[in-house]
C-alpha cells in the first residue's frame, strides 16, 4: 500500500530516497511510484507537494536512525542552501 510523503522546502529526490528509504538506492523506487512527477533525475520538486512510496526502506537501520533524528530536531534532510547573513 502506498502512502504520501509531503516535500519539504529544499528538498531533491535524493533527500527523500534518504529520508524515506536510508539509502540513495531508493531513488529507484522513488522514479517508479511517481513516474508523472519524477520523469527523470533532474526533475525539481515542489514543496507542499507529496510522492508516493510504497517499499520498506532499503536500509531499515539507517533509516531508523534518521527517524529518531528528525522526530527529535523536527527538520529533514533538504540540499538547498541559503545564504546566512
Amino acid at each position: 500500500m502506498s502512502r504520501k510523503v509531503i516535500i519539504a522546502p529544499g528538498q531533491s529526490i535524493w533527500d527523500i530516497a534518504i529520508q524515506e528509504g536510508g539509502s540513495i538506492e531508493y531513488v529507484q523506487e522513488l522514479l517508479l511510484q511517481n513516474s508523472e512527477k519524477l520523469p527523470n533525475l533532474d526533475a525539481d520538486l515542489v514543496a507542499g507537494d507529496f510522492l508516493l512510496v510504497s517499499a520498506d526502506p532499503v536500509d531499515k537501520e539507517v533509516k531508523a536512525e534518521f527517524d529518531a533524528l528528525y522526530s527529535n530536531l523536527g527538520v529533514k534532510p533538504a540540499k538547498a542552501a541559503q545564504r546566512v547573513a
